[in-house]
């Protein structure tokens, strides 16, 4: 099931449905969306004033999410010139899962990649 963002258009329909009393199941249903999606668009989405949900502050909030979240790499050059030199290394195995380690510290308000070990 390949994944798609939520529209403005469907967040009308939650929105509405929410507010005629449609459970988060329900209105998962009729979006062919899983319950999950909805209740988490219900819960992060809502207006941080009074908690309603309120469909041009999320869509605004998804936007500028979706937004941060392409500010280019969150890596070192270093970092990445490391996985090119393995990757080049393993070019002619392919490694097995458990054969790669990756060990990833919150730094600086970004998920980076520390640690990089072929077995």
């Amino acid at each position: 099931m390949e994944y798609h963002q939520l529209t403005v258009g469907e967040r009308y329909r939650i929105a509405r449905m929410k507010s005629m009393g449609d459970s988060c199941r329900a209105i998962a249903c009729k979006l062919s969306r899983s319950p999950s999606t909805i209740s988490w668009e219900l819960r992060r989405n809502a207006d941080t004033s009074n908690g309603r949900y309120r469909v041009d502050k999320a869509h605004s909030y998804a936007v500028a999410r979706r937004r941060r979240s392409r500010r280019g790499t969150h890596f070192e050059v270093s970092e990445v010139q490391l996985v090119h030199e393995l990757m080049q290394r393993c070019s002619t195995v392919e490694p097995t899962a458990d054969q790669w380690q990756v060990t990833r510290a919150r730094s600086a308000g970004h998920w980076r990649l520390d640690d990089l070990q072929v077995d």
